[in-house]
């Protein structure tokens, strides 16, 4: 036993500084080179190494034994000095029990399985080439993880491409439900990333949080990532909701910004033909809605619209400066009757200052002043009469702002 470990000790010490060289180096060394010179030596080696590989789950021996089975004129039978160089706890042996068959089968293919996860991590594609011979590239890992999985954590980008010739499906998801595509853009690997999501990867997949991968990418401070998938986005999902609307819905204001810094575009329509603002708004989602009128988002009579459903100051004040910009001016006098009728003072005051007639008539003959009266708005009836409202207007019927106030009760506007 005491020369079995000697000799461990210096195929071990051999085997380091092959390897420190590089796999080239070991495979010439190997295969032609030691075989030509020192026939015997090499397959002494052989014969040792292949038997170690099967014992002993050592990393170091794992790329030497592979090399070795590259040689095509097959394992030497074993001779009585081979039989010598085999450790004793891993010679061969007659016995054909069934429970020790199976267990070194296990103990194989735990083996195999273990070179798999090195190759993929360790971006050796000619070795995994020849290891998932035959086998599923989808079904290859134990673990949840699939072999996408562990390459784009690693950021192996050639084994990516292999796997994807390889059929490896693209959306499997791992125990916290994260795709390959999740991962890449998680990690900043861009070129992954990329390569997913054109091979079809889905982009607005949600992982338990629930998060995108763009969601992932810009929570990470990668830009290029985001920048990338962005740009995939709008060549692929025209007219259908897009991560901005995502983050306009859950009032992610610095998600909106990373991904209009990135390209995304600010009115882009969903399949209901729904903005980004539209949703910030329908929400009351006031960041996100300040994020995207900066970005020059369009403000329109939808939007106005669902600002009023919800009837909140603040946000309609937030997005008023900027109707006379996109709004015609019916929509500007639409507006200004929906905020008299809902009492609405800093929102009447707002919009008659950016451009709406304070003696507008609606289709009925009412201005916003008689209107304001005969609901008995005083707050929003102040507002009118300060911005010069012509008190003196009547109905088609001829019935006065006076007597509009004192039929709906409210003194405080007849006096």
């Amino acid at each position: 036993m005491s020369s079995i470990s000697v000799r461990e000790e210096k195929n071990s010490r051999m085997l380091n500084i092959l390897i420190s060289r590089g796999e080239r180096a070991c495979r010439i060394f190997f295969y032609p080179c030691l075989k030509r010179v020192e026939p015997d030596l090499y397959q002494h080696m052989r014969t040792y190494v292949g038997g170690v590989n099967d014992g002993i789950k050592d990393a170091r021996r794992q790329l030497i034994g592979y090399l070795l089975e590259k040689d095509k004129q097959g394992l030497v039978k074993y001779s009585k000095s081979n039989k010598e160089l085999t450790p004793e706890r891993i010679q061969p042996t007659n016995i054909t029990n069934k429970a020790t068959t199976s267990k070194e089968q296990i103990h194989k293919s735990e083996s195999n399985h273990d070179a798999i996860l090195k190759a993929v991590s360790s971006g050796d594609l000619y070795l995994l080439q020849e290891l998932l011979r035959g086998l599923d590239v989808n079904t290859a890992h134990w673990s949840i993880d699939t072999l996408l999985h562990l390459a784009a954590e690693h950021g192996k980008e050639a084994i990516v491409y292999f796997l994807l010739r390889q059929g490896a499906k693209l959306n499997l998801k791992d125990s916290e439900g994260c795709t390959a595509l999740h991962i890449a853009a998680e990690r900043g690997h861009t070129a992954i990333a990329l390569a997913l999501a054109k091979a079809g990867a889905d982009i607005h997949a949600t992982n338990q949080k629930p998060k995108t991968p763009l969601h992932l990418a810009a929570q990470n401070g990668h830009e290029s990532t985001v920048k990338a998938l962005v740009h995939e986005e709008k060549k692929s999902f025209k007219n259908q909701t897009t991560v901005l609307h995502m983050a306009a819905i859950e009032d992610d204001a610095t998600l909106a910004e990373v991904l209009l810094r990135n390209g995304a575009l600010v009115d882009t329509r969903d399949g209901q033909r729904k903005t980004a603002l539209y949703h910030a708004v329908r929400h009351g989602n006031e960041k996100t809605a300040a994020v995207l009128l900066k970005a020059g988002a369009q403000v329109d009579s939808v939007i106005v619209d669902a600002a009023f459903e919800l009837n909140r100051k603040s946000l309609l004040s937030l997005f008023l400066p900027y109707v006379h910009k996109s709004m015609s001016q019916n929509e500007i006098t639409s507006a200004l009757f929906k905020a008299v009728q809902r009492n609405l003072d800093e929102v009447v005051a707002a919009l008659i200052n950016h451009g709406a007639d304070v003696n507008c008539c609606n289709e009925l003959g009412y201005t916003p002043m008689l209107l304001a009266a005969e609901l008995g708005n005083a707050e929003a009836f102040k507002v009118l009469v300060s911005k010069k409202a012509k008190l003196d207007k009547r109905l088609p019927n001829q019935i006065s702002g006076l007597h509009l106030a004192i039929q709906s009760g409210s003194m405080q506007i007849a006096q």
